[in-house]
């Protein structure tokens, strides 16, 4: 990897981390001919690997898409599909289509957790933007109850 070191400067560990994972090098009918980290299959001339994607929809049929992070090493800020991950070449997922499910199922648990820990970010900050809009709301009737006193008082003093 220290060829790509450079390449890697200024990004977070956990990217950088994801790339040093070995993904599935095949041959153009598929064949398993070896395994290389994501950094050598993405950058430069890169190699043919396994990948998949991922295609959700709701009950609705609408299409569940994903702008992937500006901090992506491989493909930033691009609008995609749904998942998208690569079988790794370990526990199982070389192979073939069983590998592939196993490797989504291990990449959809991942997108599960993160999207219920923003769930319940964003259900911390709705609850905390309503919190501050009653607060708003008891000022305003506090200081329109205060100023409508105050000027029928001050009417009925003159």
């Amino acid at each position: 990897m220290l060829d790509t070191e450079v390449e890697l400067q200024g990004y977070d560990k956990e990217q950088i981390d994801m790339m040093d994972e070995n993904c599935i090098i095949v041959d153009n009918e598929d064949n398993i001919i070896g395994k290389d980290t994501k950094v050598n299959c993405h950058l430069g001339d890169g190699k043919l690997h396994r990948a998949f994607s991922v295609l959700l929809f709701n009950s609705e049929d609408r299409l569940l898409i994903q702008k992937r992070a500006s901090e992506k090493i491989t493909f930033p800020s691009i609008w995609a599909n749904s998942c998208c991950s690569h079988p790794l070449y370990s526990d199982g997922e070389e192979d073939g289509i069983i590998g592939a499910k196993k490797a989504a199922k291990r990449k959809l648990c991942l997108v599960k957790q993160t999207m219920k820990r923003m769930k319940n970010n964003e259900y911390a900050r709705a609850r905390v933007r309503a919190r501050g809009a009653r607060r708003a709301r008891a000022r305003h009737r506090h200081s329109s109850s205060s100023s409508s006193s105050s000027s029928s008082s001050s009417s009925s003093s003159s």
